[in-house]
């Protein structure tokens, strides 16, 4: 992971990056993205979620690898006020995830960490 995040910062820059919320409540979708994009990371991206029940600000986590999309987990609430319902939504890369254990009960917890780019340009357009 450390030399992920070097070369993301050294190659992209980067604002900030967070654990991804919610994994707990998505194990397969963690294990499923992590295990068809090994050896290497997934693709992330994030898009908003108006219509969910317990956050009409919450922005969905997913995870892209060759066609298929994983909905891993949100964007943490505290981090949410960063993003308003107009503003752009930067771009993120996973630094690093692990899946849980393979079979029900899941024992061993899911993560996903991205780091957020920072784009300026993209988002003042």
């Amino acid at each position: 992971p450390l030399e992920r995040l070097r070369t993301l910062r050294e190659t992209l820059g980067f604002e900030t990056g967070f654990r991804v919320a919610g994994v707990m409540y998505r194990p397969q979708s963690v294990n499923d993205a992590y295990f068809a994009a090994q050896p290497a990371l997934p693709e992330a991206r994030l898009e908003r979620e108006p219509d969910n029940q317990a956050d009409e600000h919450a922005i969905k986590v997913l995870l892209d690898h060759d066609g298929r999309t994983y909905h891993v987990g949100y964007v943490p609430r505290a981090m949410n006020w960063r993003y308003g319902p107009d503003d752009y939504l930067p771009s993120v890369h996973v630094l690093c995830m692990g899946p849980s254990k393979m079979r029900e009960p899941y024992t061993t917890k899911p993560y996903v960490w991205v780091a957020v780019e920072s784009d300026l340009s993209a988002a003042a357009a």
